[in-house]
């Protein structure tokens, strides 16, 4: 095992974070506990991965869960699917999907509710190995055997998925511009272009599971509001 899937710093360019009216009886946040306790998480799984034998060594990261996928196939361990979301390789790695998560998390999770965010996180997430393990089968079936790939930025993709879905959403078009989301996204996503070892699978993965749930869960706002007209009696 020569080589590592790492992943590129994921651009953030929403520094203002309004939270929009919620639809009715949708569950509120009210503070972005969700976003700060997975990046909690996932600092303390560093911290004790390093302590455990480094973050950047493969058979820690393999011993922590990190997708490997003759372990999947093989071995059946497809737990490895969320668990890899949990490693990283090195601070670097860690950092900017943090700084990432920090940036793009609390919007979602104010918006849709805790359980909602979470759902939308590790779903894309999942979707993102899912789409690395099927091009490593089907597209670059040598690399299976030598790749070994962990990292948040599958699910944090999919975060960028749902800024989509607010720019498409009518109330809150003004706030996430479509060109300025999908230049974030191309933007984000140009590393993984330049640079072999970035994993360019798991993040188009995550990003079309993230549009894709995300999409599912707020379809009942992507109409346009239906204007109200008041008739008033002139005449008293």
């Amino acid at each position: 095992m020569n080589s590592e899937n790492r992943t590129p710093d994921v651009q953030t360019p929403f520094e203002h974070r309004p939270a929009p009216a919620p639809a009715a009886n949708r569950p509120v946040a009210l503070t972005p506990a969700a976003t700060y306790s997975l990046i909690a998480i996932n600092v303390v799984v560093f911290l004790v991965e390093t302590l455990a034998g480094g973050s950047e060594d493969i058979d820690t990261a393999l011993r922590f869960g990190a997708l490997y996928l003759p372990l999947l196939t093989g071995n059946g361990e497809w737990w490895r699917l969320f668990t890899s979301m949990f490693l990283h390789f090195g601070i670097r790695h860690l950092g900017s999907n943090m700084l990432a998560l920090f940036a793009l998390g609390p919007n979602v999770e104010i918006y849709f509710g805790r359980r909602r965010y979470l759902l939308i996180y590790f779903f894309s997430g999942i979707c993102g190995g899912l789409l690395t393990i099927a091009s490593a089968l089907y597209l670059n079936p040598a690399s299976a055997e030598t790749t070994v790939s962990a990292g948040a930025s599958g699910a944090i993709f999919g975060l960028l998925g749902t800024y989509i879905v607010f720019a498409m959403t009518p109330r809150l078009r003004r706030a996430f511009p479509l060109r300025r989301v999908l230049l974030s996204v191309l933007v984000s996503l140009y590393p993984a272009l330049v640079d072999s070892s970035i994993s360019m699978t798991a993040h188009v993965g995550g990003l079309i599971g993230g549009f894709l749930i995300s999409l599912i869960l707020n379809r009942g706002n992507m109409e346009m509001p239906k204007k109200t007209t008041e008739r008033r009696d002139l005449w008293g």
